[in-house]
């Protein structure tokens, strides 16, 4: 059986060895936004 302490233990180390990271991409530009459609421009 698993004891609190070791899952605790588990998180904590988890957590530490966590890198966030963050990719942002420019692809397009809104123009305009109604009834239902969207004008784009910019996209491949």
């Amino acid at each position: 059986m698993i004891k609190v302490e070791e899952i605790s233990q588990l998180i904590k180390t988890q957590i530490k060895g966590f890198e966030k990271g963050i990719d942002i991409q420019e692809t397009g530009t809104v123009i305009s936004i109604g009834d239902g459609i969207a004008r784009i421009y910019g996209l491949e």
